[in-house]
């Protein structure tokens, strides 16, 4: 049986939107791959008040930027509250985040 994540979420009030993250734990075989976990508010004026989550994938040590995986990847639509899309990020498992790297080529 395959255990959820349950994140140790923090809160950033960043001066252009709410942020929460937490440290995502290691995907086996690719350490390092995952560092953190991000929910924060749309970036799009028109959907401020629906709530995303981001996923940044560091694939090596010395990258400058890093591509995303967003939880429409995961099947999970848009929230209204931060602690709704929490929720549903906590209740994947390194199992789900390991299917959608497999799919999108990120890890073989």
């Amino acid at each position: 049986m395959t255990n959820t994540l349950n994140l140790d979420w923090k809160h950033d009030d960043d001066i252009y939107w709410d942020l929460y993250f937490a440290s995502m734990p290691e995907i086996p075989g690719h350490p390092g791959l995952l560092y953190k976990i991000l929910v924060r508010q749309y970036d799009h004026p028109w959907r401020w008040y629906k709530w995303e989550f981001a996923l940044p994938l560091w694939l090596s040590p010395t990258a400058t930027s890093a591509p995303h995986l967003y939880n429409e990847d995961f099947d999970i639509p848009a929230t209204s509250t931060a602690e709704a899309m929490m929720t549903a990020v906590d209740n994947l498992t390194v199992d789900d985040i390991v299917r959608v790297l497999t799919a999108k080529g990120y890890i073989k």
